[in-house]
């Protein structure tokens, strides 16, 4: 295998030249191998639709959710695959029939499409918020809600691959989680566990053939979708143990972070989101961004957010801006094919925004 940096991004991975990618939680990456596998599974389902959609389908499903059971240590009967975590939340709350008096709990940091989505009663809870970087203790979270008998469902958009998961002793009523953020699959891939005494309460968000199926054949009967991100599930998990697994993924982000932090604190003269060393995502950190003159929150959270991409743009750098009770922070996302140059970049172009005069950036809005 390549060593990390620059060498692994050249070899495993078909990013746009010149580009810093430094937020890979938004949207991960897809190995180049399982991008090839992928085109093989196109080619497969191409060759013979008739074939696939009657009869390989099933099995393909069946052997990628049985080897991301194992990865997450889950029940295989009760693991479904679907297109990402807000699919997941929004397939719980509509199976779920509730009371007019029913409420639904979240913290203020949950995804945005998350919170559209809660308008009914069940206890919810982030796994590792996606601004902040915080892992959340679900654990204890679980455990309270299953004490007074209360529906959890876990927000795992950050966790697959990122940390270690054992869903079935974490014993939530509920878990939904992103494969392709940390994991290296396709996008539009995302896991959903579901408790086995729920699962005649729930079903897909569209209604197809396979209704009032299991919830096995309920979710792998979806009319003529494409599945291929599912089935090369298997290779993407080969690539992460192949790269060294959890240890050698954080042990990577923890030495880029602790030189990145100090330098972008010292260079913007801020400070770091503090949080509990218990509660740190290992691949994520929040870095406050420098004050620009003339501009505050909340009043001009938007046209900062303007000028923060805009700038990167130009330097080809891509970030993620983030507001936490109302401070502007860049959070930082460490994975294999990052190197410290990446961050150097980002630092040049925040302090050149900040050295522009306020009368040249407005000239640029």
């Amino acid at each position: 295998m390549s060593s990390f940096g620059k060498d692994i991004r050249q070899k495993e991975f078909t990013f746009e030249e010149d580009v810093c990618f430094i937020n890979h939680g938004a949207h991960g990456a897809v190995p180049k191998r399982v991008q090839e596998a992928r085109k093989i599974i196109l080619d497969e389902i191409d060759s013979h639709p008739e074939k696939w959609y009657r009869h390989t389908r099933k099995k393909k499903w069946i052997a990628a959710r049985n080897a991301i059971a194992n990865f997450v240590n889950a029940n295989p009967e009760d693991l479904v695959f679907i297109e990402n975590v807000t699919t997941g939340v929004n397939t719980i709350l509509r199976s779920i029939r509730f009371r007019p008096d029913d409420i639904i709990l979240y913290t203020n940091q949950s995804y945005p499409g998350v919170q559209k989505a809660c308008q009914a009663t069940a206890r919810f809870s982030d796994h590792i918020i996606c601004f902040s970087g915080l892992k959340m203790p679900v654990e204890k979270l679980v455990m309270l809600c299953n004490e007074h008998g209360i529906l959890c469902m876990i927000d795992g958009a950050h966790a697959a691959g990122q940390v270690h998961l054992d869903i079935e002793s974490l014993n939530a009523d509920f878990y939904t989680g992103n494969l392709y953020k940390w994991l290296y699959t396709p996008r539009g891939c995302a896991i959903l566990h579901v408790k086995r005494i729920h699962h005649d309460l729930i079903f897909p968000v569209v209604t197809s053939i396979g209704y009032q199926m299991s919830l096995t054949d309920s979710f792998i009967n979806q009319g003529t979708r494409d599945d291929s991100a599912y089935s090369v599930v298997p290779e993407s998990i080969h690539f992460h143990r192949k790269i060294g697994g959890f240890e050698k993924l954080h042990e990577y982000a923890e030495c880029i972070l602790s030189k990145v932090v100090p330098m972008l604190t010292s260079s913007w003269k801020t400070d770091v989101l503090v949080m509990p060393e218990d509660m740190k995502a290992p691949c994520i950190s929040v870095v406050r961004l420098p004050e620009l003159p003339g501009y505050t929150l909340p009043e001009d959270e938007h046209i900062l957010r303007r000028l923060f991409h805009q700038r990167c743009k130009e330097y080809n750098v891509v970030s993620s801006f983030v507001v936490i009770d109302s401070v502007f922070y860049c959070r930082l996302c460490v994975n294999v094919y990052n190197t410290l140059e990446d961050y150097c970049r980002l630092d040049k172009a925040i302090l050149d925004l900040v050295n522009t005069s306020s009368k040249n950036i407005k000239s640029q809005l």
